[in-house]
């Protein structure tokens, strides 16, 4: 199924007429309209990446959550089965930039590309969802920040991937760094700061170069205000 108008495609597995839950399944061209609209939200957000194309592909719920490559965001049907499967949806599919187009340095620089993935979610659940329902995830968000607090960013690469302990230092605890990286230095320099990071020419981002990106925009902002003034 490729969603109206766009290049995204996707693939579910078949089931049986004796599937369960196969009614609570959302329909495919619902979840490829939405996919579809997530993209070009990002797009817009991080500009173009790759060829524009992506594959929205079904898991067996007997592996992963969630996965990507380039051109690909893999989710297990059971996560498609969730009322709020737009949320693991959008941060999958933003794997397509923090992730596939730039990666991590090392497993300790992965909170600048998990983070933006879990901030591009909840960015999503801002606009999409009741207001209670937003203040709810950001809470549910901060409350898994904190809940590893003896470690550190430093030290997460001893832990695997899919940890609990990782997931909420990269993941979580990434949003939240950035959160607070957009309320203090501005959403311009910001939204300036993540340009740069994609455009970077080796494609592969650490935790020094990322701070010394988002220290330098502010001061490149207020020198072409002042040009411009």
């Amino acid at each position: 199924m490729e969603a109206a108008g766009s290049h995204i495609r996707v693939y579910r597995i078949e089931h049986g007429p004796s599937a369960k839950n196969e009614a609570a399944q959302p329909p495919t061209q619902e979840i490829a309209a939405t996919a579809a609209k997530q993209y070009r939200e990002l797009a817009a957000q991080f500009g173009p990446v790759g060829s524009g194309e992506l594959n929205i592909v079904e898991l067996p719920n007997d592996t992963v959550p969630a996965a990507s490559a380039p051109e690909i965001a893999a989710i297990a049907g059971n996560q498609l089965e969730a009322a709020d499967y737009a949320r693991l949806l959008v941060n999958t599919i933003a794997h397509q930039w923090w992730g596939e187009d730039v990666s991590p340095a090392s497993p300790n620089d992965a909170w600048i590309t998990n983070g933006m993935c879990r901030y591009a979610e909840l960015e999503y659940v801002g606009r999409t969802a009741a207001p209670n329902v937003a203040a709810d995830a950001i809470l549910n968000v901060s409350a898994s920040a904190l809940a590893f607090n003896r470690v550190t960013l430093a030290d997460v690469a001893r832990y695997p991937e899919f940890s609990r302990e990782f997931e909420a230092m990269t993941y979580d605890k990434g949003a939240m760094i950035l959160r607070m990286l957009r309320w203090q230095i501005g959403d311009a320099a910001f939204q300036q700061t993540l340009h740069e990071v994609l455009s970077q020419p080796d494609k592969s981002i650490s935790s020094a170069k990322f701070e010394q990106i988002a220290e330098e925009e502010p001061t490149k902002i207020c020198g072409r205000s002042s040009l411009n003034g």
